[in-house]
């Protein structure tokens, strides 16, 4: 369900922008502190600057002795199997995340699609039961 307390929808504009989505998380985190997420990585992350803070990512257990090839791949089952909600931005019906979002169906969780209407602006939730 979408919680109307939760600013989904300005939250939901930014997905394009994977580093504003981040900074609007951690934003939403301040103002609830119920609200725990993390990063999930694919792939150990390379040489560290000062720049990079790696203090809400996480690997997946047994991530290590996965092929790079197949990393993402697996990343998506594990968080799936770790999760009751799945969040979506589908732009077209093939791709990763429409199988993604079809395989988290099937396992009956609960799906939220984040649509964007090129011309209104819109925000819809949609979700399954």
């Amino acid at each position: 369900m979408c919680d109307e307390n939760v600013n989904f929808s300005t939250l939901a504009k930014g997905v394009l922008k994977k580093t504003y989505v981040h900074r609007k998380v951690k934003q939403l985190k301040q103002e609830y502190p119920q609200i725990n997420y993390a990063v999930v990585l694919a792939y150990m992350p390379g040489k560290k600057t000062k720049y990079d803070d790696y203090s809400d990512t996480m690997l997946p257990e047994g991530i290590e002795s996965v092929r790079p090839h197949y990393a993402i791949s697996w990343r998506n089952n594990w968080m799936l199997k770790q999760s009751n909600y799945v969040v979506t931005y589908i732009t077209h019906s093939f791709g990763g995340a429409a199988q993604y979002a079809l395989k988290a169906r099937k396992w009956n969780k609960i799906v939220m699609e984040i649509t964007l209407d090129k011309f209104a602006t819109q925000t819809q939730c949609r979700q399954n039961q």
